[in-house]
């Protein structure tokens, strides 16, 4: 953050002398001997009960790891006010929130402290809520007009006895106040503490707790100006670019791997991921999550807070290792590659997975990775595997390029089972999952419809263009991998069995077949029962079975359009 600050300041305002100072510090460092002034100008206090809990189980999941981590809170920009009375002040620029939130935990902390008579540590906590001064004078350490109820609260707690009665101190001192946002935060915390210490039947966890919140680490940065500390706080959250989920993620594991010296490998690791995947590697993340954990969440819950979420409990190194494990799983996804040196897939996978990409079809990702980790660990065979990847793409062609629907409507089935085939795999669950995804299919005159509406023509104006032309040929390709049995087809020319023409039913999918341009060459001016003997001797399993069916028989570009809309409805998707 410091060196990224520096080096921004440096490019763009080289030009301009700005004065700030920007380091490493800690909450006991900041909050000692210090005051905050909150400027009329900045926003109430709007942290909720979700910013609350995820603070205070951070700070206990901070407690209970043996890797002497600490919990970063991100940067806090301040003005220079100078120094009275042996008290530095500052006004706070931006970090307000986070400030107010720990001041408030501390607050209830103390309130448990002295009813649970732990004086000691009680006087040892206070001095960062009231700074005593040379003169002996105690100041609360945040000072706003909007809060002025945080104030009066810290100096009330100084003044709380032993064998005070909470209850009265609560409606006397924090209910009764009008800044109910502020009261309701140090209600929850008291409450959640107490909780917490009936649970465990240990109040020491109280100081543990404290000692997390002294040792939560930060970028204090320092403007002696107005004008600069303003700067600096554009910078940062305007003009700067929020880390993404997949750096918080690296950050959040990387500060619990244990044993500590693991660290740098596991950093060095995640940094060749990052290369292996850019510029993939926000997508990964989403994806992984769509494979992984529920989908039911909050929509507002981002995908680093929902792994967090979900691994708070886990050994952070098993967590990095299924993460690079579905990396280099999703590298053969977006970036296919059979070449001998660096080969990461089969080369039915290439093609599929190639396919996928230039249509930009992301929605089988999640799936997929389940899929290959299942084909990995043995527990479904290489068969299976390939099959089930043959019917996503074969599904896809007919509900999408034929059919015409959207791939997001997917979304529902393929996350569930993507969920399920990773998470609580069951022997029948491949044949569940086809049938389930089979049900989003349209029916047949639905879908009939849309097929004879596929067609290739250079005349015809409606048939001429290239996305609909790509749509034909993606059509005979799947019709010609069926019929010969091969997973791959080699390039080919559209060739019309009745001549190209103005005409729509000359360009209709009926009408066409793959060829090889040498053939289709000789083709041209010819009656298309002269075609048939040339047909013959195509490479193409398609065009060889027409010459044969049609020899002696009236063919018929509707009738054969409806034929091939059988086949691939019935049977392409057969499995």
């Amino acid at each position: 953050m410091i060196k990224w600050l520096q080096k921004y300041l440096l490019s763009n305002y080289g030009g301009t002398l700005m004065s700030f100072d920007a380091r490493d510090t800690t909450i006991s460092k900041l909050l000692n001997k210090t005051i905050f002034d909150i400027p009329r100008n900045q926003r109430r206090y709007v942290w909720n009960q979700h910013n609350w809990k995820e603070l205070i189980d951070d700070l206990i999941f901070t407690t209970e790891s043996s890797a002497n981590s600490h919990h970063f809170i991100g940067s806090i920009v301040l003005m220079d006010k100078g120094e009275e009375n042996s008290l530095s002040k500052y006004i706070i620029i931006d970090g307000q929130q986070r400030i107010i939130t720990i001041t408030l935990l501390l607050i209830s902390i103390l309130i448990k402290f002295k009813e649970n008579q732990m004086d000691d540590d009680y006087e040892g906590t206070i001095d960062f809520i009231l700074a005593k001064d040379t003169k002996n004078n105690s100041k609360s350490i945040l000072y706003s007009e909007y809060h002025a109820s945080i104030s009066e609260i810290a100096e009330s707690i100084s003044q709380f006895k032993k064998g005070d009665n909470y209850n009265n101190f609560i409606n006397n001192k924090i209910i009764s106040k009008h800044d109910d946002v502020i009261c309701k935060a140090i209600i929850f915390f008291y409450e959640y503490l107490s909780k917490i210490i009936e649970d465990t039947n240990n109040d020491k966890i109280l100081i543990n707790i404290r000692d997390s919140i002294m040792n939560i680490s930060l970028v204090k940065i320092v403007a002696t100006s107005e004008e600069d500390s303003y700067t600096i706080f554009e910078i940062l959250n305007a003009r700067g670019q929020a880390l993404k989920n997949h750096e918080l993620l690296k950050n959040y594991i990387m500060r619990y791997i244990e044993p500590y010296g693991d660290r740098d490998i596991a950093k060095v690791k995640w940094e060749e991921m990052e290369k292996l995947l850019s510029p993939y590697m926000e997508r990964f993340i989403f994806h992984y999550c769509r494979h992984n954990f529920d989908e039911k969440k909050d929509n507002k819950v981002t995908d680093y807070q929902l792994i967090k979420k979900s691994t708070k409990c886990k050994d952070k190194k098993s967590i990095l290792n299924d993460i690079l494990k579905k990396a280099k799983y999703y590298e053969a996804i977006v970036k296919p590659n059979i070449s001998d040196e660096s080969k990461n897939c089969f080369d039915y996978e290439y093609e599929i997975f190639k396919f996928f990409k230039s249509k930009r079809q992301e929605q089988f990702r999640p799936l997929l990775l389940s899929l290959i980790d299942l084909r990995e660990n043995n527990r479904i065979s290489q068969e299976e595997y390939k099959n089930t990847v043959i019917f996503l793409y074969n599904f896809f062609i007919c509900y999408t390029i034929i059919g015409e629907e959207k791939s997001n409507k997917l979304q529902n089935v393929v996350y569930k089972y993507a969920h399920k085939l990773e998470n609580t795999y069951e022997e029948g669950m491949i044949n569940e999952l086809i049938n389930d995804i089979k049900k989003k299919l349209p029916s047949y005159e639905i879908f009939e419809r849309a097929f004879l509406n596929i067609g290739w023509s250079n005349v015809n104006k409606y048939f001429n263009e290239q996305t609909k032309k790509n749509r034909a040929k993606i059509v005979i390709e799947i019709v010609e991998k069926y019929i010969s049995g091969k997973n791959e087809v080699d390039d080919f020319t559209i060739e019309h069995i009745v001549a190209d023409s103005n005409s729509k039913e000359s360009a209709f999918i009926g009408n066409l077949l793959p060829l090889e341009k040498s053939i289709n060459e000789k083709c041209k001016n010819k009656n298309w029962t002269e075609k048939l003997d040339l047909y013959s001797k195509s490479k193409y399993c398609t065009t060889r079975n027409f010459a044969q069916r049609y020899k002696n028989k009236e063919f018929s570009i509707t009738n054969r359009s409806q034929h091939l809309a059988g086949i691939i409805y019935e049977k392409i998707l057969d499995m």
